[in-house]
């Protein structure tokens, strides 16, 4: 690259590339002697090739008009006219103030439409909504076949022993021993029972569960039954034909009760003026009960039965609490028997009374068993119960 000095003062110009001093002038700068100092004045007849650099040394300010960036290297986009030298006809005034913006030009056509982009990865599970109403019933299916018969059941107990039979005739009289010495006079012994009063045995009977053959009531609540008995059942010398039958688990002979009395109480109770038998006196519900005679006479047997559960609430029975009885009355001999089948948890007797009463009422000589208390056991069939019986 040439170097073109310029020493102002002196106003000589040495030019490296071989070009002649120019002309000096009394003002630095002032080469064309108008009085002024321009920057172009020492560029008037000067041209400097692009690339090329000028070092232009003065007093007082100034510099090539065409050198923008101040650089004194004449640059391509310096060399406004494209001649490859940089003079005075490549000036520029000074960037005039940016005019306003035009208008915004038309939108353009929508260039076409991108390729889809992947699917993005599946987001969590939410969360699962409520439960949907329930859809109405299906149809009922059809009836099953009847399952093969069950096995038969155990043999029942065996009845009680039937009445003594007439004495033998007395023998002859033996011969008369020589009478002893008298011994000294016994102990008076205690006074003996009444013959037509009444006591308490427990029995082992078995309670087949096979009802009886006449079925009184079904399903029952509260209910009293009047039932004529088929023969004459001796208590205490009394005859009786008729019992009364409460749905509510007792018996009262002479049929003077006036209602099926559901709330149990201890005995004697002033409720029942005839002979009375707690077989199992709770509130009872759902209550199938069955009576009829077994048996030919004179020994017949006839039968009451009770097949329950114990009242909760209208409608509603305790939960386990089935419950079967049964009251046998004999002929002849005039027992009574009371036996039970099946026995739940819920009715082994915690709100019952079970036990005997004569008649009188209030009262009345009483046997009682239990009062609100768990003397029966959970079987099915069972084994338990209790009779009376005349004293011989």
């Amino acid at each position: 690259m040439r170097s073109l000095p310029l020493r102002v003062g002196a106003c000589v110009f040495a030019l490296l590339s071989g070009l002649a001093a120019g002309p000096s002038h009394a003002a630095c700068g002032d080469l064309n002697a108008d009085g002024k100092i321009l920057v172009g004045d020492a560029l008037l007849l000067l041209k400097v090739a692009v690339g090329q650099q000028i070092d232009i040394q003065c007093d007082a300010a100034g510099g090539a008009c065409w050198d923008l960036d101040a650089d004194s290297v004449c640059d391509p986009i310096e060399d406004v006219n494209n001649d490859d030298f940089c003079d005075v006809e490549d000036c520029q005034g000074l960037p005039g103030p940016a005019g306003p913006t035009g208008p915004t030009g038309p939108a353009g056509v929508a260039g076409p439409t991108g390729p889809t982009g992947a699917v993005g990865a599946t987001g969590p599970t939410g969360h699962t909504g409520p439960t949907g109403p329930t859809g109405p019933n299906g149809t009922t299916g059809p009836t099953g076949t009847t399952g093969p018969t069950g096995a038969t059941g155990p043999t029942g107990a065996t009845g009680p022993t039937g009445a003594t039979g007439p004495t033998g005739a007395t023998g002859p009289t033996g011969a008369t021993g020589p009478t002893g010495t008298t011994g000294p006079t016994g102990a008076t012994g205690p006074t003996g029972a009444d013959a037509s009063s009444q006591h308490l045995r427990t029995i082992s009977a078995n309670f087949a569960g096979t009802p009886a053959p006449f079925n009184v009531q079904s399903n029952v609540d509260d209910q009293l039954n009047e039932i004529s008995l088929p023969f004459d059942f001796v208590i205490d010398g009394v005859p009786y034909t008729i019992i009364d039958a409460s749905s509510n688990g007792w018996l009262n002979f002479g049929g003077a009760a006036t209602s099926s009395i559901q709330n149990n109480g201890t005995l004697p109770s002033v409720f029942f003026p005839g002979p009375f038998v707690a077989a199992y006196w709770d509130d009872l519900l759902f209550v199938n009960l069955y009576a009829g005679v077994r048996g030919e006479a004179p020994n017949r047997v006839y039968s009451i039965e009770w097949f329950a559960q114990r009242f909760q609430s209208p409608g509603v029975a305790v939960p386990n609490s089935h419950i079967s009885f049964a009251v046998k009355l004999h002929e002849t001999s005039n027992i009574i028997d009371v036996t039970y089948g099946v026995v739940e948890v819920g009715s082994m007797g915690n709100s019952a009374t079970i036990g005997f009463q004569t008649a009188g009422g209030a009262s009345a000589k009483a046997y009682p068993l239990s009062t609100n208390v768990d003397v029966l056991k959970t079987e099915s069939p069972s084994s338990q119960g209790w009779s009376i019986s005349p004293v011989r």
